[in-house]
């Protein structure tokens, strides 16, 4: 546990020193090329035994290095999206070494989020801790697929708001590859693009989302009988209760948003208004998620927003207000990273190397 700590605390040092004088093109260059060496580092050199879900992936991976090509990259009986099952084709074709199957997925994920968080967050450090206190990065250990998806998926917004048309369906496509739950992220990310434009459509978008509270459970069953496959999530997410914590996050991002939505109009832009929608749409999944348990795995597309949200609601504050702003946000952060390891939430504690 105590490498998880260090790591946290080392990148905040480390950022505090960095951005002492501010945000500059080289100095995010810096610390996003530490960052990304930082959590690699801790990564790559973990056992197969760090992660609930990485000894399903060293299973599988495995068949792949048995089996090799022959496998039909579309064949029913291993349940893996195309993307994921060429990728670890590519790897057993060099090796059959788990732990550098385990460290190349982990370096993927590494350098997507990492890459993302240095060109699209108004202040880097602060979108750092947030990715360790809202659990991105132990998440990251475990749920492989899903992560590069979402890495992946990520990159449509800043794409559709500059309508670069063919590389979205690129991006979508792509998400889609690795994992099929990223149509959820996609469709919220188009419907909010489409509007997006006044403080009224917002509203609205809200309201609708509470409409949609009694649509959302049929469109589950209907997905369930399309793609059973993911019934094994829904089974382990049974298990999962939306608890008092849970609960605070949700109550802390419907402040924030009324914060934005009344308080801070002289932020309302089409970008800034997007990331509220999506992070609009994380607290309603959060809610349901009391309701529909099967759908927790589904608010990590969401709940990334808040890396952006938060960043952007401090961002015009100055002097000791902004300070206390980041004092609170970051201190805040360590306590939800250090709930997250307590309690062991992702399999990760304790960590052991190779």
């Amino acid at each position: 546990m105590i490498i998880y700590f260090f790591l946290f605390f080392i990148m905040l040092l480390f950022g505090v020193v960095v951005f002492n004088h501010g945000y500059t093109y080289n100095r995010k260059k810096i610390y996003s090329f530490f960052f990304f060496i930082s959590i690699s580092i801790v990564e790559c050199f973990r056992s197969t035994s760090i992660g609930e879900d990485t000894i399903n992936y060293v299973s599988w991976f495995k068949d792949f290095c048995t089996d090799g090509w022959t496998i039909s990259i579309l064949e029913p009986r291993r349940y893996v999206e195309p993307g994921f099952k060429m990728l670890n084709l590519l790897i057993a074709t060099f090796t059959s070494n788990e732990h550098i199957f385990v460290a190349i997925v982990a370096i993927i994920i590494s350098l997507l989020f990492v890459s993302y968080l240095r060109f699209n967050s108004e202040d880097f450090l602060i979108s750092v801790m947030l990715f360790f206190g809202l659990n991105f990065f132990v998440n990251s250990m475990t749920a492989f697929r899903q992560f590069i998806a979402m890495g992946i998926a990520f990159w449509m917004l800043p794409l559709l708001l500059n309508k670069q048309w063919i590389k979205v369906v690129l991006v979508a496509a792509a998400s889609l590859l690795f994992h099929q739950s990223s149509i959820i992220h996609i469709i919220s990310v188009i419907f909010v693009y489409f509007f997006r434009k006044n403080r009224k459509t917002l509203g609205l978008i809200i309201v609708g989302e509470c409409i949609a509270g009694g649509i959302i459970p049929i469109l589950l069953n209907i997905f369930l009988k399309i793609f059973p496959k993911y019934d094994i999530y829904f089974k382990y997410g049974e298990e999962a209760v939306m608890g008092e914590l849970r609960l605070v996050i949700i109550l802390i991002e419907i402040f924030l948003l009324l914060y934005y939505y009344i308080f801070k109009k002289e932020l309302h832009n089409e970008y800034n208004n997007c990331i509220f929608a999506m992070v609009s749409v994380s607290a309603f999944v959060g809610f349901l998620n009391g309701v529909i348990p099967h759908i927790f795995r589904l608010g990590y597309y969401f709940d990334f927003y808040l890396l952006l949200f938060i960043p952007i609601l401090i961002s015009k504050k100055r002097g000791m207000t902004k300070c206390i702003w980041k004092v609170a946000i970051i201190s805040a952060s360590f306590l939800l990273f250090s709930y997250y390891l307590l309690t062991n939430a992702g399999g990760v504690v304790p960590y052991k190397f190779l």
